[in-house]
C-alpha cells in the first residue's frame, strides 16, 4: 500500500469516528458545559494512548527532545485547549449545521499556513477540491439558516477562533510527523493532550464562573457520552488523524478531514433524526469529488 492510499484511508477513518464523537459531545453538551466535555474527553484520550503505548511495549518509546517538546506543547496548547474549547463553545451556540458552515475556513487557513511555513505547493486540484467542499458544506447547512440562532455573530467569531487555532497547532506539529511509526504517534498524541489539559485545568481553577463547571461536573447525565466521544474522538480519530499527517501534505488533509461533516450529516440522521434532503446528498457528492480532486490532482 502507498502512503498516499495509507494516508487517505486514514484520514478517512478520522472523519468517520470525529464525526461518530461528535454526536456525542453534542449530546453531553446538553448537561455539561464546554470545559468539563472538554476535559471529560481529554482523559479518555490521555488513558487511552498510555495503555496504547505500554501495551506496544515501552520499549519502543522514543525520546523527546526539548525543542519537540516545545513545539507539541504549544500545539497542544492551542489545539487541544484553545482549539477543542472554542469549538464546543461555538457547536453549542449555533448547531451543528451553522458551525459547519463556519468551518468552511479550516480549509483554507490550514492551507494558506502550509504553503506559507511548510513550503507545500498550490496544485490545480487542490484548489478545486477546497472549492468543491466548500460548496458542499453550504449547501449541506444551509437550510439551518431558516432558524437563525439567538448568538449568530458571537457564535461565528468563536468559530472561525477555533478553526484558526486548530490550523496553527497542526501547522506546528505537522514536521514531527515524518516519523510514521505507531508508537510515536501515540507519544505525539499524549504530549499534546497532557499538555492542552494541563491549561484547561489551571482555566477551570481560576476562571471566576468555575461554580457552573463544578455544577455540571457533579451531575451524573452525560458521562457516557463523554467516554464514549472520548474513545472515538480523542483516541481514534485522533490517532488515525496524525497518521495521515505523516503520509499526506497537511493541505491535503485539509480538505480531506472536512468530509466529516458529511459523515455528521448522516449521523445526525441515524441518532439524532434529523432529516436528509436532496440537497444534501448532492452536497454528498459534491464533497466526495472534492476530496479526490485534493487526493490525485
Amino acid at each position: 500500500m502507498s502512503n498516499v492510499t495509507f494516508g487517505i484511508l486514514m484520514s478517512l477513518a478520522s472523519s468517520f469516528f470525529w464525526a461518530w464523537a461528535v454526536i456525542h459531545f453534542r449530546r453531553a453538551r446538553d448537561t455539561k458545559t464546554s470545559l468539563v466535555v472538554n476535559l471529560g474527553k481529554n482523559i479518555v484520550g490521555i488513558i487511552s494512548f498510555s495503555l496504547a503505548i505500554l501495551i506496544a511495549g515501552v520499549s519502543y518509546f522514543q525520546p523527546v527532545s526539548a525543542k519537540e517538546l516545545l513545539l507539541l506543547t504549544a500545539s497542544g496548547v492551542l489545539g487541544v485547549a484553545i482549539g477543542d474549547l472554542l469549538f464546543m463553545a461555538s457547536l453549542y451556540l449555533l448547531g451543528a449545521g451553522m458551525n459547519s458552515i463556519v468551518g468552511c475556513v479550516y480549509t483554507p487557513i490550514l492551507i494558506s499556513g502550509s504553503i506559507l511555513f511548510l513550503g507545500e505547493k498550490l496544485t490545480p486540484g487542490l484548489i478545486a477540491g477546497s472549492v468543491l467542499v466548500t460548496v458542499a458544506i453550504y449547501l449541506a447547512s444551509v437550510t439551518d439558516f431558516r432558524n437563525k440562532p439567538k448568538n449568530l455573530y458571537l457564535g461565528i467569531v468563536i468559530g472561525i477562533l477555533s478553526m484558526a487555532a486548530t490550523a496553527s497547532s497542526v501547522i506546528i506539529m505537522k514536521p514531527l510527523l515524518t516519523d510514521g511509526s505507531l508508537v510515536w504517534n501515540f507519544q505525539v498524541n499524549l504530549i499534546r493532550l497532557l499538555t492542552g489539559s494541563i491549561v484547561l485545568i489551571i482555566w477551570f481553577i481560576i476562571k471566576p464562573s468555575r461554580h457552573v463547571d463544578f455544577t455540571s461536573l457533579k451531575n451524573r447525565e452525560g458521562w457516557k457520552n463523554i467516554i464514549t466521544g472520548g474513545l472515538t474522538g480523542s483516541f481514534l480519530a485522533v490517532l488515525f488523524w496524525t497518521l495521515s499527517l505523516s503520509s499526506l501534505p497537511a493541505s491535503v488533509i485539509a480538505v480531506l478531514g472536512q468530509l466529516t461533516v458529511i459523515v455528521i450529516i448522516f449521523f445526525a440522521r441515524i441518532f439524532l433524526g434529523e432529516a436528509i434532503t436532496k440537497l444534501k446528498i448532492a452536497a454528498s457528492f459534491l464533497a466526495i469529488s472534492g476530496a479526490l480532486a485534493a487526493s490525485f490532482f
